[in-house]
């Protein structure tokens, strides 16, 4: 185990440069609560409204304002298209559609305690809300300077067969992707920066939805206090299929060449949330809360892929490698998390409300607390150096508001969500709205958001990058993601 450990975190370190491992860690504290299709419409401002199942996973304060039991779920679509762009290449989109549960949730109403206490309810809840999304589907391609090659080579030199990695460099000695000379160097088929035609389509499934046990108490109804015990469960499925070919007969002997990554990760997490609401005056509330660290427990396997097309004048051959079975377990710890918010009520009219969230993501931390083999230390300590010197601190900023007519709900909400990048002080936004009706026993509402964002993504790594050009896409993100929750009170 201590051997394929060091080997899979060998090849994440080297093939993506750091920043795609660090970037496992991130993927895991980059999270967001929606939950219900209300406060999605609001812009995820909902933690000092309160009395919806979202609250649970924010500020689960606002589980004290309900007033009866209920029981809540919420289907919903997310439509993605991603733009692609090969630098020196072409641009490809590429559009995705997904349905999911974003939430299921079952909120015990606690009996109402008698007037001459302060104590005015006990309510209890149990559920799940989603809180992050995976899917993802995306295609590069062009005609640039350099192959995959020029990373095997580099892996390579220096190394018997016999001492290749059994996940790219051995992979690629088997297929004839790369050849040993007279004196024990290797050689590829392609001249150093030869412009080759290639394309990678990249998909990826899963989320995480947080389990949920929560408790919360309405003291004088001006005083609500309340806490969550959240498991988060992984789920995360990455394939890579990169394919680099010959149409035009330009490079002699090579043909084609594919190469595929598998990647799975499953696990699951624990953290507690606390979180308090003052209503200071009937139509103004504020409150605070704070989310623990979550600590996942993790555990990844991977494969690795390659077939290799070449024609010495005697037709096509093709040999094909598979990697073993590579697995390791590990964990995450992501940061603090602090919520401030307020909520301005407009008599029967509706209300306004805006949240503030900060968490700080440099302390997203890798812990190989299954291993004491001192190599594999050593790369936990690189990869958290690495986290240090790359994310920092962010702000995100939510604001939303909502018309209320008789048993119609209006909603509108936008988010500001901070770049975790040293090197981007960007944000990025998202747009949000939504309508509801509601009655005394059930109510319905539909909750929709478009968001935009960027991402740079390296297909494979290079160190002399001089020598052998590295690849670069661009990628734009387009999300639109609808939610439809019902509601059901007794």
């Amino acid at each position: 185990m201590k051997y394929i450990l060091s080997c899979f975190l060998t090849l994440l370190f080297l093939q993506t440069n750091q920043a795609q491992v660090i970037g496992d860690a991130l993927r895991y504290g980059f999270t967001e609560t929606t939950g219900t299709a209300r406060t999605l419409g609001l812009g995820g401002s909902i933690s000092a409204i309160g009395a919806d199942f979202s609250t649970v996973s924010k500020n689960p304060a606002g589980l004290g304002w309900y007033r009866k039991s209920e029981l809540v779920m919420t289907p919903s679509l997310t439509l993605t298209k991603t733009t692609s762009d090969l630098e020196g290449g072409d641009v490809r989109d590429r559009n995705r559609s997904n349905i999911n549960f974003n939430n299921f949730g079952f909120v015990i109403k606690g009996r109402e305690r008698n007037r001459t206490t302060r104590l005015r309810s006990l309510n209890f809840a149990f559920g799940y809300n989603r809180i992050a999304d995976f899917h993802a589907d995306n295609n590069f391609a062009g005609t640039t300077p350099g192959s995959i090659t020029d990373r095997f080579l580099e892996l390579s030199q220096g190394l018997t067969p016999n001492q290749l990695d059994a996940f790219e460099g051995g992979l690629a000695f088997d297929t004839g992707a790369i050849l040993q000379s007279s004196d024990d160097t290797y050689f590829s088929d392609f001249l150093p920066g030869e412009p080759v035609e290639k394309n990678q389509i990249n998909l990826a499934t899963g989320g995480i939805n947080e389990f949920t046990l929560s408790m919360a108490a309405n003291y004088d109804e001006r005083f609500l206090v309340g806490a969550t015990v959240g498991i988060p469960v992984v789920n995360y499925r990455e394939n890579k299929t990169y394919r680099e070919n010959d149409e035009d007969d330009s490079t002699p002997f090579f043909e084609q060449l594919r190469f595929t990554e598998g990647l799975t990760q499953t696990g699951a997490g624990i953290n507690v949330k606390v979180g308090a609401i003052y209503r200071a005056t009937q139509a103004v509330r504020i409150g605070a809360a704070i989310h623990s660290p979550t600590s996942y427990a993790l555990n990844d396997v991977f494969t690795t892929r390659l077939s290799y097309t070449f024609n010495e004048g005697n037709g096509a051959q093709t040999f094909e490698s598979e990697s073993p079975t590579g697995e390791f377990e590990y964990r995450v710890v992501t940061p603090t998390v602090l919520i401030g918010s307020a909520a301005f009520i407009i008599g029967k009219m509706g209300l306004l409300t805006a949240e503030v969230q900060y968490q700080d993501y440099s302390a997203l931390k890798f812990n190989f607390n299954q291993t004491d083999n001192a190599a594999d230390l050593d790369y936990e300590a690189e990869l958290n150096r690495q986290i240090d010197e790359t994310y920092k601190s962010a702000v995100n900023i939510r604001l939303g508001g909502e018309f209320a007519y008789e048993k119609l709900r209006v909603r509108a909400g936008y988010s500001l969500i901070g770049s975790p990048y040293v090197e981007g002080d960007s944000f990025y936004g998202s747009y949000s709205a939504g309508i509801g009706l509601r009655n005394a026993n059930f109510y319905a509402d539909l909750g929709y958001r478009f968001s935009t964002f960027g991402e740079t993504y390296v297909p494979y790594v290079t160190f002399d990058q001089d020598v052998n050009p590295q690849q670069t896409v661009d990628n734009v993100i387009d999300r639109n993601t609808f939610l439809l929750t019902f509601g059901f009170r007794f």
